[in-house]
């Protein structure tokens, strides 16, 4: 979000009940907010033109598609120029089981986040895929025994 953008009370309490329900109607979100529903569309459009709606998404149950296993991998790379990063970047982009990728300080380049069906999924992942990338030095990878919290809503209480 933009520092030039400005969130009213009504805007922080639209964005927080979309949080909870992406699929609430306009009708619904009028009237939880106290405005007809022109003027709370209007102010949905300008939230989502500015993007800071980026989009709406179904959450799907991972263990109801029998993906069951999720693994957290930290990543080395061996260098850094523009075609190693765009080659180590391709290969996330094109692998569904990699659902998450950031890009971080400290001993690690990046964290990836990866689902599959069992460990020996995960296996083939990163040794029939990640660990034949040239340009990737080390991965370390932790599984995930139990989820304690899991959200996508973002904290709007001290903005």
């Amino acid at each position: 979000m933009s520092n030039t953008l400005s969130l009213d009370k009504t805007d922080l309490a639209m964005l927080a009940l979309l949080q909870e329900n992406g699929r609430m109607t306009n009708q619904e979100l009028a009237d939880n907010v106290s405005l007809t529903t022109a003027p709370c569309l209007r102010r949905l459009k300008r939230l989502e033109n500015e993007k800071v709606i980026e989009g709406y998404s179904a959450i799907l149950s991972p263990k109801a598609l029998s993906l069951e296993v999720m693994a957290l991998v930290s990543v080395s790379l061996n260098a850094y120029s523009e075609e190693e990063i765009a080659e180590f970047e391709q290969f996330v982009e094109h692998n569904g089981n990699i659902t998450e990728c950031y890009s971080v300080s400290g001993e690690y380049d990046f964290f990836l986040k990866v689902v599959a069906s069992n460990i020996a999924d995960i296996e083939n992942i990163l040794l029939k895929q990640l660990l034949r990338l040239k340009i990737v030095r080390t991965a370390t990878t932790n599984f995930v025994l139990g989820k304690r919290k899991s959200t996508t809503s973002l904290p709007l209480l001290n903005i």
